[in-house]
């Protein structure tokens, strides 16, 4: 296996999605909105993903639904709670040189900023965030 990190659960149907958004905390920036809701029942962290036409054609929305999927992936999200990364318009329209490194940075900032509704969360090198 080249990689220590398991993929994270997703978040697959509406009922959930709209739990999070309803129930759950959220911060923003101008390119991201990240919600974040305990789990009614402790259980392996998931991930819902909304990146609408507004950012992009199809092409931009999936390079960065990967990139968001990889950085939280390798971010090692704490279990017992369900997070949404909604993207905003301008997301799109980062360089795809600087994609990752952006996309991180953002992520990062916006978790810290969750941090009181959940336990640290521990960035790709092991250190928590």
């Amino acid at each position: 296996m080249c990689c220590p990190h398991k993929p994270t659960a997703s978040l697959r149907n509406g009922k959930a999605f709209r739990l999070v958004y309803q129930e759950g905390r959220h911060v923003a920036n101008p390119l991201f909105v990240v919600y974040a809701r305990k789990q009614e029942t402790p259980a392996p962290a998931r991930l819902g993903l909304s990146v609408s036409k507004k950012v992009g054609n199809a092409v931009k929305r999936n390079l960065l639904r990967r990139l968001i999927k990889e950085n939280c992936r390798l971010r090692i999200l704490p279990d017992g709670y369900d997070y949404v990364v909604v993207a905003r318009q301008g997301a799109g329209d980062m360089p795809r040189t600087s994609a990752y490194a952006q996309v991180d940075k953002t992520l990062s900032s916006l978790f810290k900023r969750l941090a009181p509704a959940s336990p640290p969360i521990a960035n790709h090198t092991g250190q928590n965030a």
